[in-house]
């Protein structure tokens, strides 16, 4: 079970993740006006349309081809500016898609993917937590979360009502980086020098995750391991789960 860090806590965390993904667009945007430099750093620029995490979690997902092309309704908690949806639903269609994020209202200010969809009414978005029991049970055929868990207020009750929503059938994506002791006392100036409170939980191995899933058949679950991480300095692995709600 994990601790209720508390709302001082994790407000301190969400203006943490605020400011960080302001920083992030400020450098996109200057890096997207130096036009003469556009051949040569043609990489940064694929990033302005999202984060490049997005697409490292895209091949640890095997690019998502387990996902159905038709889905109805479908959430992906924490999104982010850039989301995974845009990913995830490239090439499907869906019937009703809900970005959520409790600073989603701000994302949609970045002029972004997640803006795009929500001006052109294709997407809706929601700035609740994931801690507040917003939608019914069983409403979504695809929910996905990657990388939101270190963020929360609650873990338990987030995890509780991500996987109450998946309706039988539906399909749950969760993934989360791994950061064990080693990793903590490897990275701990780091931390310090960049007044990181944005990640008030450590999940050190697969186990502190895996008894939760107990209601979903597998269909895609692995540990990624440090040297095949996103950040290996900072994580000994990456827990990868796609699966089937029974």
């Amino acid at each position: 079970m994990y601790k209720d860090i508390g709302l001082e806590q994790w407000e301190s965390a969400q203006k943490w993740e605020k400011s960080f993904w302001d920083r992030f667009v400020k450098q996109q945007q200057s890096i997207g006006k130096l036009r003469f430099l556009k051949t040569f750093i043609k990489k940064y620029f694929k990033s302005i349309e999202g984060e490049t995490s997005n697409y490292w979690w895209e091949k640890a997902f095997d690019g998502y081809n387990f996902v159905p092309q038709e889905l109805g309704n479908v959430i992906e908690f924490g999104c982010g500016p850039f989301t995974n949806l845009r990913l995830i639903l490239k090439n499907r269609e869906a019937h009703h898609v809900v970005a959520s994020d409790p600073l989603a209202r701000h994302y949609v200010t970045y002029n972004g993917i997640l803006a795009k969809k929500w001006k052109k009414r294709q997407w809706l978005i929601d700035d609740h937590s994931l801690e507040e029991k917003l939608y019914a049970d069983g409403v979504f055929d695809l929910a996905v979360c990657i990388n939101v868990l270190d963020h929360v207020r609650d873990v338990n009750l987030c995890l509780a009502n991500l996987i109450r929503v998946v309706k039988a059938g539906g399909i749950l994506i969760l993934g989360q980086e791994l950061t064990n002791d080693d990793d903590l006392r490897a990275t701990a100036e780091k931390r310090q020098a960049a007044g990181d409170v944005g990640h008030p939980h450590k999940f050190s191995t697969e186990e502190t995750l895996i008894p939760y899933l107990e209601d979903f058949k597998p269909i895609l679950h692995k540990v990624v391991t440090r040297e095949k991480g996103r950040l290996p300095a900072w994580h000994c692995g990456t827990f990868v789960f796609a699966g089937e709600k029974q």
